[in-house]
């Protein structure tokens, strides 16, 4: 059984994550400058020709977004790359919106699969970083975002009671606390609060601010909790939390209410390792005092196709599922190279604040009711790990593309077209989902260059030599 993609290549570079349901065996051959892929299913018992579903109902880690290229900063020489982290996701008048670093706009979605983007600046004078660790939260009154600078201290807060259309407005002009890495949380009772911080030497901070003052803070800020790596292991710097030389860091903060009960949750020890993973804090109060979770980390994938799973955020769905976003790392071209992850996450009989990342890098299920974390796994396993490959050409080696591992991946060696990748399953098999991620390779974009488009061509073959086309995406925009 063969897979094939072919691609008609416009820019060095591109990167791309698609799951769709498939049922049937084939080879695959793709046309990419750079790619990681795999095929996914279970051995038929028959052939029948797939039948392609328009709306998934599957995704895939990491998210299948149009990930915005790392801006250019004047104190970092990096490879070009896509890049984003620090994931706001909410659910509003019921739609999702996702908010993340340096996008230069933000999605929403009806289902959770299906993403799409809405160009908007949020800091028309700012040339450094647009929108660094922003915060959201669905209020009574209307989605509030701030974002965080790092150019200046002076901040507007923003509110839109119609953010699929892009349209937002100043709450206030100059949101006067210097709030990094900020949270928003509004409670039941209407009362609004902000967590914010990300430091190796200072604690989490939290106030309550007065929307009816221009949202300034009420009393004085609380220092909410520390870091402690000597009693909590996962909090240790560096990849696989061994290296000491440094302090790790508290940031990514974001409030819960759940059952009555207030979850504090944070990311630590640093956005670049393996080991990046939230932890949790509780308290009956919203300001505290906070007791740490003994179940710690709550969000934790430190293996895996792709690891990581910190600074995050965690909203219920439309169906009281909870979920939880998060940052997802590479850090190849660049420490803080890196993509965004979505896993189902549950509080048990006993109040534990928990997030199944259990086959994290499978096709999962989007639900569609209320059910358990766990439920909604494909059950589909992995068939194209370390199978035979080839491709038109090779500057890095077609193996990578099938290696389990996003920091490797077959490039081609140039631009032309023509290009395709291939790889023979070794035996015919149902293909239940295909996804292919493009890495970025040679490109020279900074930022969010619009009207880039990924372009390819799926084919199947029981032979190898009778070719079908599966997926036609050569027209898509």
């Amino acid at each position: 059984m063969f897979l094939k993609i072919s691609k008609r290549i416009t820019s060095i570079g591109s990167l791309l994550g698609i799951s769709c349901g498939l049922s049937y065996g084939l080879w695959i051959a793709c046309l990419a400058v750079s790619s990681n892929l795999q095929a996914l299913g279970t051995v038929p018992p028959k052939q029948t020709r797939p039948k392609l579903l328009k709306t998934p109902t599957t995704y895939c880690n990491p998210l299948n977004l149009d990930y915005g290229f790392e801006i250019k900063r004047p104190y970092s020489d990096f490879e070009s790359h896509r890049s984003t982290a620090d994931p706001a996701c909410i659910l509003y008048k019921n739609k999702y919106y996702l908010f993340s670093t340096n996008q230069y706009g933000y999605w929403w979605s009806n289902n959770l699969a299906n993403w799409h983007f809405v160009s908007h600046s949020f800091a028309p004078n700012s040339s450094n970083d647009q929108v660094c660790a922003p915060a959201a939260w669905p209020t009574k009154n209307g989605v509030l975002f701030l974002p965080c600078y790092t150019e200046k201290d002076d901040l507007p807060l923003y509110i839109s009671k119609n953010p699929k259309n892009g349209k937002w407005k100043e709450a206030s002009k100059n949101f006067g606390l210097h709030a990094w890495d900020p949270s928003l949380f509004e409670d039941d009772d209407g009362k609004l609060y902000i967590y914010w911080n990300s430091s190796n030497v200072f604690p989490l901070y939290g106030v309550e601010l007065d929307a009816k003052k221009n949202y300034t803070p009420v009393g004085k800020r609380v220092d909410l909790m520390k870091l402690d790596p000597k009693n909590h292991g996962w909090e240790q710097f560096g990849e696989n939390n061994q290296n000491g030389q440094m302090e790790p860091f508290v940031e990514g903060a974001w409030m819960n209410k759940i059952n009555g009960r207030y979850y504090l949750q944070y990311g630590a020890p640093g956005s670049e390792f393996n080991t990046y993973g939230d932890g949790v804090y509780t308290s009956d109060k919203p300001l505290g005092p906070f007791k740490y979770q003994a179940h710690n980390p709550f969000a934790w994938k430190p293996t895996g196709f792709i690891p990581g799973c910190g600074h995050g955020s965690t909203f219920e769905d439309r169906y009281g599922n909870l979920w939880h976003t998060s940052t997802m790392v590479i850090a190849v071209k660049y420490k803080f190279e890196r993509r965004l992850g979505l896993f189902r996450t549950g509080v048990d009989r006993d109040g534990v604040l928990y997030t199944d990342t259990t086959f994290g890098d499978y096709p999962q299920k989007i639900a569609q009711v209320k059910n358990e974390p766990g439920q909604d796994f494909s059950g589909w396993m992995l068939l194209s790990y370390k199978k035979k490959t080839w491709a038109s050409s090779a500057k890095t080696e077609p193996s990578l593309a099938v290696d389990e591992n996003i920091k490797t991946y077959w490039c081609a060696s140039d631009a032309k077209p023509g290009q395709f990748f291939a790889i023979d399953l070794g035996k015919v098999a149902n293909v239940n989902a295909i996804q292919i991620n493009y890495a970025v390779d040679g490109s020279k974009f900074y930022g969010k260059p619009l009207g880039l488009r990924h372009r390819y061509k799926l084919y199947d073959s029981i032979d190898g030599v009778n070719w079908t086309l599966l997926v036609d995406k050569s027209k898509n925009e």
